[in-house]
């Protein structure tokens, strides 16, 4: 074996430097995709923010405005037929009192999350004016419950309205009566709802010009980052570039060579290759199997819906991709499902017992729709599912679908369900099966709905 002195380079010599340019080239990205990820959470932060505050002000409005819509129905009839004292008025008007979105309530969310001083200086001057319709509305009320009192309803318990001076009193009932609409019909009281109104209303557009303004400072910033991430990645594209001709110049050539060397039975020479040459071929076995394994998860992962394991929308749009470039003859029906009670599980229960319902919905729709070992029930939304079963005869269709009317009740579970069936795709288009299916499933959602107020009624 001939060998002579020429120096090569080493695998450390070479590829330490570029590894180390591109670890700091990856932890310069890291900062960038961090600093891009803190932009987009303080802009999703600000919409947020800016709509939670724009409906604690709103909220504002429409609880003053619901106080007086009450008070004014109450003054304005006092009392029933019967005599009595009308009292549906004043109960809604003290269920709205109770409400925890008086002004002060909100002066202090706002306070509590730095609000600027402009926004708080409107909703200042919205709650002064919502307070002094309050004062007028009391006192009306209470000239009014002089003539008619409440009945013993425990919630007018602790409730103090407006005690009537000597004066107030020595009027008339009918004078008293008049006094009371002049309040809250006084000039006013209907300008202090209207600066109500006007004030929430400016609040609210200054708190979007500041959330657009700061919105479109955090677009700016985001758009400096995206420019910097894309030079960013061209220049590790070029690194790499130039490490794979270093490592087909210094590994690639002589593992080649040393192929030949092998099958020639020859000996190897060492003139230029890497003493590590030799470890490669049985690592890249290792890594490319490792590599096969991670592929086949991930598809795997990317393919399933995590809750239910079934075939998520992915795969479904691949399935109706491949099937709507087949061309055969066999016979298909296609069944869109839609569960029944979710949003009343996750309103009533919580979202956990919604989950519990899905997997229900999952197990029985599977049971009875999966064919063989295929992949051919999914789950494409939040209740909905979609089983396509092809090469089927409308009797065997008929039998699981029957079927599935008891596997429901054993999974203790209410499924609406459209199907739509063709003897072959040559005949229609797996597109008009889905709106026919869609069709169909709406007629018994519907259905369902009309037979729950039917019950109630």
């Amino acid at each position: 074996m001939e060998t002579n002195n020429k120096k090569v380079p080493t695998i450390r010599t070479v590829l330490v430097p570029v590894f180390s340019v591109l670890i700091i080239f990856n932890l310069i990205l890291v900062v960038l995709i961090l600093k891009f990820n803190e932009s987009t959470r303080i802009l999703s932060t600000t919409m947020e923010k800016t709509t939670e505050l724009t409906e604690d002000v709103t909220s504002l409005l429409a609880g003053s405005s619901l106080l007086s819509e009450t008070s004014i129905s109450f003054v304005s009839k006092p009392s029933l037929a019967d005599g009595s004292t009308n009292t549906g008025p004043l109960i809604a008007y003290i269920t709205e009192l109770n409400e925890k979105h008086r002004g002060e309530d909100i002066i202090k969310i706002f306070k509590d999350v730095n609000a600027d001083s402009q926004s708080l200086n409107y909703l200042e001057a919205a709650t002064s004016n919502a307070n002094m319709m309050l004062d007028y509305q009391n006192h009306a009320i209470g000239l009014v419950l002089s003539i008619y009192p409440l009945p013993p309803i425990p919630i007018f318990d602790n409730i103090d309205f407006y005690e009537p001076t000597t004066e107030e009193l020595a009027l008339s009932n009918e004078e008293r009566l008049n006094l009371a609409k002049d309040l809250v019909f006084a000039k006013e009281y209907g300008s202090a709802k209207f600066y109500v109104s006007q004030n929430v209303n400016d609040c609210v557009d200054h708190l979007h010009d500041l959330s657009n303004e700061k919105i479109h400072t955090i677009n700016k910033e985001l758009d400096i980052i995206k420019i910097v991430l894309i030079i960013h990645t061209l220049l590790i594209t070029s690194i790499l570039v130039v490490t794979f001709i270093v490592i087909y110049q210094f590994i690639i050539r002589p593992l080649n060579k040393h192929t030949q060397g092998i099958e020639s039975e020859e000996y190897l020479t060492n003139d230029s290759s890497f003493k590590e040459v030799c470890l490669l071929a049985s690592t890249y076995n290792k890594l490319l199997e490792r590599r096969n394994e991670l592929e086949s998860k991930l598809r795997n992962m990317a393919e399933t819906d995590t809750l239910t394991n079934l075939a998520n929308r992915y795969a479904f749009e691949k399935y109706i991709d491949n099937i709507s470039k087949e061309s055969n003859d066999k016979s298909i029906a296609y069944i869109l499902f839609d569960v029944n009670y979710l949003k009343k599980t996750n309103d009533n229960y919580g979202h956990q017992e919604g989950d519990k319902l899905l997997v229900r919905a999952s197990h029985a729709i599977n049971e009875c729709f999966k064919k063989g070992d295929e992949m051919n029930c999914f789950r494409i939304g939040g209740d909905e599912f979609v089983s396509i079963i092809s090469d089927i005869t409308t009797e065997e269709l008929g039998i699981k679908l029957e079927k599935f009317a008891i596997v429901q009740k054993e999974n203790n579970v209410s499924i609406s369900f459209g199907c739509a069936y063709s003897n072959s795709l040559k005949d229609t288009s797996i597109k008009a099966l889905m709106r026919e299916a869609d069709v169909h499933m709406y007629e018994k959602k519907k259905d369902m709905h009309k037979n729950d107020v039917d019950r109630i009624v």
